[in-house]
């Protein structure tokens, strides 16, 4: 399992005991000193904000995320119980589901982490759905006896009805 997909904390960004640091982009200028990768991606979900808001799932077609697709996860946001959000994963990209040795696509995220885990990575996701900003997040994650490091971009998505955020899309990049 990954470790932190978002370590919670202060809207400008935090670090954890388990050694995820992450910062909220709320401004483009934000994205100065991330990986050029990582810049590009959230460039272009920039371009594809809407006049009225931020994009929506459907503006991304799939051969612009060409370069990334086996490193691109989507969440869909679930609004079953009011005021609870729960988060699927829509898409689990084959790079990140060959590094973790299993595929989460279709799976629920509070039910792939603890629930401390959770609930940090809950109120991270919700920061960037209330704000509509993006999050940048350095992370471990386990890799046989070791862990290996992992850079990732979130970016909110509308749904296709409404001006509700309906899915969080990530890129991952893995430090070799």
């Amino acid at each position: 399992m990954m470790a932190d997909y978002a370590s919670g904390g202060s809207p400008a960004g935090s670090s954890d005991s388990e050694g995820s640091s992450s910062r909220f982009l709320f401004d483009p200028a934000d994205v100065a000193g991330l990986p050029e990768e990582l810049q590009t991606f959230y460039e272009f979900w920039r371009r594809k904000h809407r006049p009225d808001g931020l994009p929506r799932r459907s503006d991304f077609d799939p051969l612009d995320l060409k370069p990334y697709l086996g490193r691109i996860m989507i969440l869909q946001v679930e609004r079953s119980d009011p005021g609870r959000l729960r988060f699927r994963y829509r898409l689990y990209g084959s790079a990140i589901a060959d590094l973790q040795r299993r595929d989460l696509t279709g799976r629920y995220v509070d039910e792939t982490f603890s629930p401390v885990r959770y609930a940090r990575t809950q109120r991270s996701y919700a920061t960037v759905m209330e704000h509509g900003c993006a999050q940048f997040l350095v992370g471990r994650a386990p890799l046989d006896k070791d862990f290996i490091v992992y850079e990732r971009i979130l970016c909110p998505l509308r749904g296709e009805t409404g001006d509700d955020v309906g899915f969080l899309i990530a890129l991952f990049r893995y430090q070799h």
